[in-house]
């Protein structure tokens, strides 16, 4: 499928681990960045972009325990302005930080339902549940779950979506031929086939089976009635369901 969308493909990182991880070695150039008059943001950059999440946190420990400091914390006091903001979402666990988007995207008046699609319909079960546990415990004060709030948040088709991924109940069994047929044409059926759009069938089909399993229902679909789902999600539906059924992945 073309352009960003990615029915039924698996999100890839765009930073992979760095070979050869020193994280000794990192937490001293990030130290000798921001010591002493000015702050070297080149050498930052390089440090943070070229090291996975998962390396990012490994330095900001090893910093830590080096010099007694917590790496956030200075580079507060060191950076600012949107500079600041990138470092910090850089050097923040994935889930953690995708936890505060969604509570961003979800307080104050209006939502932003971009930010919930794009984190919410790109995860694997485990992921899901990992994001689910997190955004409980950094906002148990408040005795806030996800699920709860994207509920009070959201409406009509739209929430029913959301709360199918947030169920993390995606099946993890090979691509099954004979079910991917029937399910292009259970698609075909609550879609072009009819007036009006099925949405609780894509629901069920997009948020439950697996990713590889979809993409055989893809190739099924365009090979049956020589129109890509892409192309049928688009005629058939609008606003924040479309954009979250062309986003799973």
């Amino acid at each position: 499928m073309g352009g960003s969308v990615s029915i039924g493909q698996t999100g890839r990182p765009t930073v992979f681990p760095k070979e050869d991880f020193d994280p000794a070695s990192s937490a001293e150039k990030v130290k000798n960045a921001i010591d002493g008059f000015g702050t070297d943001e080149s050498a930052l950059i390089k440090v943070f972009a070229s090291h996975s999440n998962l390396q990012r946190q490994e330095i900001a420990s090893v910093f830590k325990q080096s010099y007694g400091k917590d790496l956030q914390e200075e580079l507060k006091d060191e950076c600012g302005g949107d500079f600041e903001d990138v470092l910090i979402a850089l050097t923040t666990p994935s889930r953690l930080y995708e936890a505060r988007l969604l509570r961003n995207a979800m307080k104050g008046a209006g939502t932003d339902e971009k930010v919930l699609i794009e984190v919410l319909a790109t995860k694997a079960n485990i992921e899901m549940k990992e994001l689910k546990a997190i955004y409980e415990e950094e906002y148990k004060e408040d005795d806030r779950k996800l699920e709860v709030d994207v509920e009070n948040e959201t409406s009509g088709d739209f929430k029913c979506l959301l709360l199918s991924l947030l169920n993390a109940d995606r099946e993890e069994i090979p691509a099954d031929e004979d079910v991917a047929t029937e399910d292009a044409t259970r698609l075909h059926e609550a879609g072009e086939a009819r007036f009006g759009t099925d949405e609780s069938e894509f629901n069920r089909i997009l948020c439950l089976r697996s990713y590889d399993h979809l993409q055989l229902v893809l190739s099924k679909y365009e090979e049956m009635f020589g129109e890509s789902l892409e192309d049928v999600v688009n005629n058939e539906t609008s606003g924040s369901i479309q954009d979250g059924y062309l986003t799973i992945r």
